[in-house]
């Protein structure tokens, strides 16, 4: 199992968490973006090209990566062990 182990922003504590995801919300953020997109579009709340621009394309998205230092000293932050 490989983990992360870092230092929070906040001290002298240290976060302990995983490098992998237990499942792959890829699919599932992709799909409610693009559902949302269609809802505007139905209601006429964006125009066809705003819709166009928007509309994410599969081949080329890919999820964002954990690039800070978690904050660990913020109420109901979970530290996974």
């Amino acid at each position: 199992m490989n983990l992360i182990i870092r230092v929070t922003d906040k001290g002298n504590n240290f976060y302990i968490g995983s490098t992998e995801l237990s499942y792959n919300p890829f699919n599932e953020i992709l799909d409610k973006v693009i559902q949302l997109l269609n809802t505007l579009r139905g209601k006429d709340l964006i125009r066809k090209w705003q819709y166009e621009q928007m509309m994410p394309d599969r081949t080329k998205c890919e999820l964002a990566h954990l690039y800070f230092n978690p904050k660990t000293h913020k109420v109901n932050f979970k530290i996974k062990l």
